[in-house]
C-alpha cells in the first residue's frame, strides 16, 4: 500500500519570548472527513465488528455519541481503551476569587491515546508552495457553454491548474476515483488513470473522454507529473461530475 500524501505549507510565527521568527508546517489540504456510522460500515465489512449488520451502523454510531454525551453531561470523562481521552474542561478568564461569568464556558477536550500514536515514516509528504508539485483548480469539457467540474459525456476533457507540466517531463497521470454518493468519500482504487494526452502545458493538460465515467457520478481527479519516470509528484485533487450531453 502507497503512503498516503499529507499536503503542507510553511507558516511563519514570531516567538512570543525573543521575537525571532520561527518557521512550523501547517497541513493545508486534508481527506474527507469520515463519519463514525462509515467507521463502524466499514469494520463490519472487514470482520473487525461480528455479529452486526452494515444497516445497524447508523444507530450504533448515534447511541454511543449520544451515550458519550450522557456521561459529559454528568461531569465525568471517558476513556475509549488506549485509543483516546475525553474531559471537561472551564475555559474562558476569571478572578482571583474564581467567580464564573458568561465569558466562561464547559468545554470537552479529546486527547489520543498510545494505541493512535502516529509515526512521520507513515506518510509522504508534498509542500504545496513548492513548484514540483501539480494543483488542479477546475476541469472543463471542450464543448460550447459548458461549466467547469461538470465534465460533458463524449466531450475532451480539460484539466486546469499549476505545475500540471514542466518541460522535460517523461510522463503524466491523472487518476479518477469515485465518489460514494451518500459518504463523499472518494473510492480507494482508480475506476481510471489516464496517462495519454493531446495537449500538456504547465497550467493545462487535455484527454480524451475517459470511457469509465458514468453520468451523474462524481470523482475525485489526482494529477500527477514526472521528470525522470520512476519518481512522482502527487497533486492536489479536485472533484468533478459527469453528465449527459444535452
Amino acid at each position: 500500500m502507497e503512503k498516503p500524501i499529507i499536503y503542507y505549507k510553511v507558516v511563519a510565527y514570531t516567538h512570543p519570548v525573543t521575537g525571532e521568527t520561527v518557521y512550523r508546517p501547517q497541513i493545508v489540504v486534508r481527506e474527507q472527513t469520515i463519519p463514525l456510522d462509515e467507521i463502524i460500515r466499514r469494520a463490519i465489512d472487514r470482520g473487525l465488528i461480528a455479529g452486526l449488520k452494515p444497516s445497524a451502523a447508523v444507530q450504533v454510531a448515534t447511541a454511543i455519541c449520544q451515550q458519550m454525551y450522557d456521561e459529559f453531561v454528568r461531569g465525568r470523562g471517558i476513556k475509549f481503551g488506549s485509543y483516546f481521552y475525553a474531559r471537561l474542561y472551564l475555559d474562558g478568564p476569571t478572578d482571583a476569587d474564581g467567580r464564573l461569568t458568561d465569558a466562561n464556558s464547559v468545554n470537552v477536550r479529546f486527547q489520543n491515546g498510545s494505541a493512535f500514536k502516529l509515526a512521520r515514516d507513515m506518510f509522504s509528504f508534498s509542500n504545496v508552495e513548492e513548484n514540483d508539485i501539480p494543483k488542479l483548480e477546475f476541469l472543463l469539457s471542450s464543448e460550447d457553454n459548458a461549466e467547469r467540474d461538470y465534465l460533458i459525456r463524449g466531450a475532451a476533457v480539460q484539466l486546469n491548474g499549476t505545475n500540471l507540466f514542466r518541460e522535460g517531463d517523461t510522463a503524466s497521470k491523472a487518476e479518477w476515483f469515485e465518489i460514494d454518493s451518500e459518504t463523499g468519500v472518494a473510492g480507494g482504487t482508480p475506476v481510471a488513470t489516464v496517462t495519454a494526452f493531446t495537449f500538456r502545458g504547465p497550467n493545462q493538460l487535455v484527454c480524451d473522454w475517459v470511457a469509465a465515467l458514468d453520468v451523474g457520478k462524481r470523482y475525485r481527479v489526482v494529477p500527477s507529473r514526472s521528470a525522470d519516470g520512476s519518481r512522482w509528484f502527487v497533486g492536489q485533487s479536485h472533484d468533478c461530475t459527469a453528465v449527459a450531453r444535452e
